[in-house]
């Protein structure tokens, strides 16, 4: 059987990695709470710059940004709409800082609402889902939303704030080994592109396909609601994001 060619769709090539073959999105928001928000008579934010009013300071909880790629998500996010006040914002947005993205959910209001098999997959071990947290707004990889599920499994309790998210692209890549990708390795990425890995991967809500028609009506359609910001952490200036970090760290 010939091993299928596997190239990343157009858009989303890597300088540098051109093995790189992306598979699916998992963008970087703020999540709300919902249950919280409206037990407290608050509308989820509309903007990140709300995020810094005095109705919700002190209410987000941030991976640290300087050890963290949710973080430095953020930080990118919210460069690209605040400029040069990102200083003064981070003063104003007044968040609790954790020095992991695992820490950091585990601060969430809803955190005991979240599956055990989605803290499993940040720690990279076995995991009980935590108690619940302080923090009704957390940076969190959009997928957050697909695994804190009511009861009845048909709705989330969090909601990926539109305008706070940052394209986050998902990327498979095949080790090389004597110069070349294992035929196995090739297989494997093939069928993560494939349309059934896609709507197996949007059912989970492991991940938003790359095409958003497959996962229409999946778990993954409820956490890709703020997809489609321009800015893209994965294509990102490095020394751009250095400087934003570093005025994030300056507040």
């Amino acid at each position: 059987m010939a091993v299928p060619q596997v190239r990343t769709a157009a858009g989303t090539e890597v300088a540098g990695a051109e093995g790189a073959v992306a598979y699916g999105r998992d963008d970087v928001c703020v999540v709300a709470d919902r249950a919280w928000m409206s037990a407290n008579m608050l509308a989820v934010p509309s903007s990140i710059q709300e995020l810094a009013s005095a109705s919700y300071a002190g209410l987000l909880a941030v991976p640290d940004p300087a050890s963290t790629s949710v973080g430095r998500a953020f930080v990118q996010a919210a460069s690209s709409q605040v400029g040069q006040g990102l200083g003064a914002f981070a003063t104003s947005l007044s968040p609790r800082v954790g020095a992991t993205t695992g820490e950091t959910l585990a601060q969430w209001s809803a955190a005991d609402r979240v599956t055990a098999s989605y803290w499993s997959s940040l720690v990279g071990a076995p995991a009980s889902t935590p108690s619940a947290g302080l923090y009704p707004l957390v940076v969190a990889p959009a997928s957050l939303a697909s695994a804190a599920l009511t009861n009845t499994g048909a709705e989330s309790y969090g909601a990926p704030v539109a305008p706070t998210c940052i394209a986050r692209t998902l990327y498979a890549a095949g080790v090389p080994s004597a110069g070349a990708v294992s035929d196995g390795a090739a297989s494997l990425i093939a069928w993560l592109q494939g349309g059934a890995a896609q709507r197996a991967l949007a059912e989970a809500g492991a991940a938003a396909p790359l095409d958003s028609g497959v996962g229409e009506g999946t778990r993954a359609s409820w956490a890709s609601q703020g997809s489609g910001r321009e800015a893209d952490e994965t294509t990102a200036d490095p020394q751009s994001v250095a400087a934003a970090v570093s005025a994030w760290g300056a507040r």
